[in-house]
């Protein structure tokens, strides 16, 4: 189940790794809403999975936009402590990573996750995640 908006692009064809790539746009509150809703029902299907997170074009997110995804990541808490078994962080700036450090500030992760600005590091880390689920 594909999923795409304005802000964010949601991919399972190499499912167990599912990858996520935020777009060059500011998202609209009703965007974000349909992005997370299109994420927590990713667990229906209640199979491991490994998050590839491309931050890479992303744009500054509104402070709203951070609280309610750290609200969501808690309500998420057993999804992601079942079936989630790493996500990587693959960021093009610096404000992308200070982003990712406040949200996590807010809503400490459950999972294991790294961030990356290489193409390398990121490739490596999704290859050492995907041998968890395979």
């Amino acid at each position: 189940m594909n999923f795409e908006n304005n802000y964010t692009k949601i991919e399972f064809d190499a499912f167990p790794s599912v990858k996520i790539t935020v777009k060059d746009h500011s998202p609209t509150e009703k965007e974000f809403e349909d992005f997370m809703a299109a994420m927590k029902a990713t667990y229906a299907n209640q199979k491991n999975r490994i998050v590839l997170f491309d931050l890479v074009n992303a744009q500054n997110v509104p402070f709203s936009n951070q609280i309610s995804f750290a609200k969501w990541s808690k309500e998420m808490e057993p999804n992601f402590e079942n079936y989630l078994k790493g996500v990587t962080f693959h960021v093009g700036n610096s404000i992308i990573k200070s982003i990712l450090k406040s949200i996590f500030f807010l809503q400490k992760p459950n999972y294991e996750f790294k961030v990356f600005t290489k193409d390398s590091e990121v490739a490596a880390h999704q290859e050492m995640l995907k041998k968890r689920v395979l």
